[in-house]
């Protein structure tokens, strides 16, 4: 258990300097360390025990407001960064489920919700572009009126 601690805490002594917090936000080098912990770790202890800073300065820093904007930052961030590796994806996704789909040999519960699935994402596919199409008829008219 130690040598785990150990070698979680070398890597990520080697990893945090990846995650470089926005710039121009003032923060000290161990708030920027413990930004990227708390970005890769499950919870505060966690963090608090790799870091080998106690877990109320933690709590603290997260009520200061360069901090909390870095941390807010970062963890947006990391999800458009998932989210583009989802988006990579996709095809594969697709491709996956239409082989189930039309499969003979699948069973017939796995052809179904290949293919519920297959459906209804193509129908919120479609609703979201009616949504941004109304969304943006309503934009042009508030800018219209606005900037007569």
């Amino acid at each position: 258990m130690v040598t785990e601690d150990r070698s979680i805490k070398a890597q990520n002594d080697k990893d945090w300097h990846s995650m470089a917090p926005v710039e121009g936000l003032k923060l000290t080098p161990r708030q920027e360390k413990v930004l990227a912990l708390l970005i890769s770790q499950p919870n505060i202890p966690t963090v608090a025990k790799i870091a080998g800073i106690g877990e109320r300065s933690i709590y603290r820093w997260m009520k200061q407001e360069d901090f909390a904007t870095a941390y807010r930052d970062t963890r947006t961030e990391t999800v458009r960064q998932a989210l583009g590796q989802i988006q990579a994806a996709m095809g594969a996704a697709v491709g996956t489920l239409l082989e189930i789909m039309t499969d003979p040999g699948a069973s017939a519960p796995s052809r179904v919700a290949s293919a519920r699935t297959l459906i209804e994402n193509a129908i919120r596919a479609v609703e979201l572009e009616e949504i941004e199409r109304r969304l943006s008829i309503i934009e042009k008219a508030v800018y219209k009126g606005r900037y007569k």
